[in-house]
């Protein structure tokens, strides 16, 4: 009884004097939090498809969206070429026909060939990215998907059937695996490469869509109150990532090199690098767009604002010399934005680093130097932080957790090889991260699955 109560004391003491413990110890809280042993991973999802007849390992996959309303998960997946749907509530695949799945068979899926990352040509392939957005049938919505043949697909969230076409630029010449092989290996007949990242203004109905990877890259409008887009109708502007000025539409890209059609277009900053992902800012009405490398030193980059009812650049916010390579773009806590940093380009990388910047005046709020080398971000508003899928931290891809309100650094949890996808549903705090096949998933280890991260 004795060395019991002895026990009890010391581990009072333990807690009296080290409130907030640093280390990776399970039941040992982590620097920075409150709770003991931080995030990690309390289930898995199978992905539909993978593991059946003809199904293939979910290896290849993009981003993800969280419509918390509906209690839907949704996340792009070139290997079953389809976009993946899951209630957030059950953690179990939903969705048209119980199938888990829209529009199955209607991208370019994974280009061109095989498991790993590094052996995939990016540039041409889908589905990207998702949006949705209200219309439809039933309270889901509709779907926007973009792919990598220059478009943007169009469904009904609940049956999954197709209602719209939005062509974005020229597509690659797709007709035959000998017209692939010449544009990755030559460049010839690419077109304006894949319609990829994207952001929804739900105040004036207007979608983002970036055509991003290097080049010419440029961003299209559209309008998501015509979801058939008859004639292309629904795409009201595009800007192109130039460093020209005035208004003149280049020949040869965009919706006029693919249709002939007639856009207002304006220009912006040079994005040499491509442009990463863009978000709608509540608080100034205005979409930030992160543009990788702005000048010919790989090191500078900005966050370009843009009105969307215009399309004009109303600023510029300068990330000069900091080696980030805006990904993504988060809203977080107002006036904050959460920058994503990439970190690399090329054979050129640089420290991690993600940035906090006011997201009205663009000013450096702080510099994170604990996770870098992300490519998708997240941030939920319940629990006030913000998660990064940092598939190239050095030393291991991990999900980074960072405090949106003291703009602190929390933990780094291991992920996955190519983990770059995330979203975060606000109503159960849960956090979804894609895996390729390993241990970390558990009975889906073969096939690949989401990983379901949470505050433990």
């Amino acid at each position: 009884m004795r060395s019991e109560m002895l026990l009890v004391i010391a581990l009072l003491l333990g807690i009296a004097l080290f409130p907030s413990g640093c280390g990776n110890v399970q039941g040992c809280p982590l620097c920075g939090t409150t709770k003991n042993d931080g995030v990690a991973i309390i289930d898995v999802m199978g992905v539909p498809g993978a593991a059946g007849p003809g199904g293939t390992a979910f290896t290849v996959f993009d981003l993800g969206l969280v419509d918390s309303a509906n209690h839907r998960y949704y996340v792009t997946d070139r290997s079953q070429d389809a976009v993946l749907v899951y209630d957030t509530l059950t953690d179990t695949p939903t969705g048209p026909a119980s199938a888990g799945q829209i529009g199955s068979g209607s991208f370019t899926g994974a280009i061109c060939c095989a498991q790993n990352r590094a052996a995939n040509f990016n540039p041409l392939t889908g589905p990207n990215g998702v949006i949705i957005t209200p219309g439809g049938t039933t309270k889901f919505g509709i779907a926007w998907v973009s792919d990598g043949d220059s478009t943007m697909k169009v469904f009904d969230a609940s049956t999954g059937l197709s209602v719209g076409l939005v062509v974005t630029g020229v597509s690659a010449d797709f007709s035959s695996s000998t017209a692939i092989e010449s544009c990755i290996r030559a460049g010839i007949g690419c077109g304006d490469f894949r319609a990829d990242e994207t952001s929804w203004d739900p105040k004036d109905n207007i979608l983002l869509v970036t055509n991003g990877d290097p080049g010419v890259p440029f961003a299209t409008l559209i309008d998501t109150t015509s979801p058939a887009c008859l004639n292309n109708s629904c795409v009201k502007a595009q800007i192109f990532f130039d460093g020209l000025s005035g208004s003149a539409c280049p020949a040869g890209t965009g919706v006029l090199g693919a249709r002939g059609q007639i856009v207002p277009c304006a220009h912006a900053p040079g994005g040499q690098g491509g442009l990463g992902g863009s978000a709608f800012n509540p608080n100034t009405g205005r979409f930030l767009v992160a543009n990788t490398q702005n000048t010919s030193n790989p090191a500078d980059s900005e966050i370009t604002e843009i009105d969307p009812k215009t399309g004009r650049v109303t600023n510029s916010f300068q990330l000069a010399g900091l080696g980030c390579q805006p990904s993504f773009i988060v809203i977080g806590p107002a006036p904050n934005v959460l920058v994503a940093c990439e970190n690399f380009t090329g054979s050129i990388n640089f420290p991690p680093n993600e940035i906090v910047i006011n997201g009205s005046t663009g000013k450096i709020v702080t510099i994170i130097d604990k996770v870098g080398g992300v490519d998708q971000a997240a941030f939920n508003p319940t629990d006030n932080r913000y998660y990064v899928a940092a598939r190239d931290m050095p030393g291991g891809p991990v999900l980074g957790v960072i405090d949106a309100i003291t703009n602190t650094w929390l933990q780094n949890v291991p992920s996955g090889a190519n983990a770059h996808s995330v979203a975060a549903d606000p109503i159960t705090n849960h956090v979804f991260v894609p895996l390729q096949p390993s241990a970390s998933c558990r009975a889906f280890a073969n096939f690949g699955c989401i990983a379901v991260y949470a505050q433990q």
